[in-house]
This record gives structure tokens, sequence and C-alpha cells, in this order.
């Protein structure tokens, strides 16, 4: 059974990421969020009408992710999210990171959402192995991030229960289509509107 957000019960949701939640499809073209698009999809679902806040930020790594996720919980302006999705670590992996404490990381972050009143945390999984090939010139290094990015793709389906939610972009996301990759690393129009429909 399909246990996404239930757009009909809610009005704020938070999408806190890099650059692929910032939306940036190349240097040359306006970024273009997945956060646009799945208020789009939602409000034409109907029901309560939905906001939906995009705090990603091209570069950023986990920490600063999670700064930033602290700091949107805490903030009143923008009210109470009942929905968060979290997108992390494609920068830190390809800056070869220990992947564990990536995901320990989030962990924390899915925490401080629950304590925060947030009723359901979506967590999206990396695409991965075109990444590798855009980010890493030797074959073994290829090997080596496409390896650490299942690992942690892994650890992030073990939270997975109850209120914390998989959204498995690993999954549905096929790594030499370039009508969804702009460079191999980000995605195109079209690949933010299919990650818009695999959240919602």
């Amino acid at each position: 059974e399909r246990t996404r957000l239930s757009f009909l019960l809610m009005r704020h949701v938070l999408c806190c990421g890099d650059s692929l939640t910032e939306g940036l499809v190349s240097f040359r073209l306006p970024m273009d969020p997945y956060g646009d698009r799945l208020e789009k999809i939602a409000r034409a679902a109907g029901g309560e009408p939905t906001t939906v806040v995009s705090d990603g930020v091209c570069g950023d790594t986990t920490p600063g992710i999670m700064k930033r996720l602290q700091a949107s919980l805490a903030s009143v302006a923008h009210g109470h999210f009942r929905h968060v999705v979290l997108f992390a670590g494609t920068n830190d992996l390809g800056m070869e990171a220990n992947m564990n404490d990536i995901a320990d990381l989030v962990a924390s972050g899915v925490r401080a959402c629950l304590a925060a009143g947030v009723q359901r945390v979506l967590l999206v999984t990396l695409p991965g192995h075109r990444q590798s090939m855009r980010l890493r010139d030797k074959r073994e290094s290829c090997a080596s991030y496409a390896d650490a990015c299942d690992a942690y793709n892994d650890r992030l389906r073990a939270l997975a229960g109850g209120p914390v939610h998989i959204v498995d972009f690993q999954a549905v996301m096929p790594i030499k289509d370039p009508t969804l990759w702009s460079d191999g690393l980000h995605f195109t129009g079209d690949g933010y509107q299919l990650l818009a429909e695999e959240v919602y």
C-alpha cells in the first residue's frame, strides 16, 4: 500500500536538501525545485491548500542541511510543518565522507522532526550510479562511490517505520536516460517531475 504524503490532510511541507532540492538543472537555466511541482500536484488533487517550502542549497552537505532543518523546524515564520522530505548525501559521498556518519546525521534529523511534531518524514534514496560516473574519473572510484551509495540507501531504508517513510528514488530513476538527467548529477525538468510524483 502506498503511504506517502496525505495531501488531503496537510498544509505545510518542508523539502530540505542540496542542489537536487533547490532544483539545479544547469547553471544556464533557472532553478526548478521539485517542491514547486509537488505543490502543483497537491493543489490539483484538492483538499486543504498546500504550501511546500523548498529549502535546498547548492553544494551543501548533510551537516549544513541538518542545521537548516533545525532552524526551519524552530522558525515561527513558517508555522508548523506537518511533513518533511529529506534528500541528503549526494555531496557528502562525492567528497568521500563516511556513509555511516551521513546516515547517523539523517537519523538525528528524523528524531528532530518527530520531536517537533512533524507527522510524517520522507527520506529520499540517492539514484547513485549515474552520479558516480559524473563525480569520479577513475573506474575504481566510481565503483567505490556506487557501493557507498548503495550502503547509504540501505541505512536510510532501515530507518523506515511508523511516521518515517522511504521514497526509493534509486529504484525508479533510470541511470542513462538523458531526458531525466541534465549533466549526470542534476535532473532535467522531467527528472524533477518524476521525483515530485514519487514523493506524492
